[in-house]
């Protein structure tokens, strides 16, 4: 072997060792991203206090709102790993009014009463969460929200079907368009 064939076998192999090493890394800091934006929502959201059905404490709702945005921008730009993205949709179904392409609210007996009353003022600024919470498919709302056990695997495939459209609404969502 020559001197010149050593030569470039070893730079081959520092080569090589250094896009795996940058390969890791960006892997690292991806999670370490995720990491990040996840326990900064997960305290931003117990910061927002107690939400149910009959909350009408306006800071409470605003920054409920506000926060919900602010996920509903990193499930849109990957920020939050899907799974997870998933899980918190699954859980904003039970607070945001869900409408049809005609606004009428369809989970209205199941959402936060103050922002459904209130969302075209609340959503205003947001039409990012507008347009993630309408939908096009119909969905058995009464399945969706029921709290029967027997009925629990329907009920999982429902929500499952209404999260993915809300997500696809989502990743479709183009602010300047």
């Amino acid at each position: 072997m020559t001197t010149f064939e050593i030569t470039s076998s070893i730079l081959s192999f520092i080569g090589v060792s250094a896009i795996i090493f940058a390969a890791r890394q960006i892997n690292i800091n991806r999670k370490q991203l995720f990491l990040s934006t996840i326990t900064k929502c997960i305290d931003d959201f117990r910061n927002c206090g107690e939400l149910k059905r009959q909350t009408d404490n306006s800071l409470t709702i605003n920054r409920y709102i506000d926060l919900t945005n602010e996920e509903l921008f990193y499930f849109q730009h990957k920020y939050i790993p899907d799974d997870i993205s998933k899980e918190w949709i699954d859980g904003m179904i039970d607070f945001i009014p869900i409408t049809d392409r005609g606004q009428k609210i369809l989970n209205e007996e199941h959402c936060i009463k103050y922002i459904a009353d209130n969302r075209s003022t609340l959503f205003h600024s947001f039409p990012r969460i507008q347009n993630a919470f309408e939908v096009g498919e119909s969905y058995d709302f009464k399945l969706i929200f029921s709290m029967d056990e027997k009925g629990r695997k329907e009920r999982m495939r429902e929500r499952k079907k209404l999260i993915d459209e809300i997500q696809k609404n989502i990743k479709q969502f183009d602010w300047f368009h």
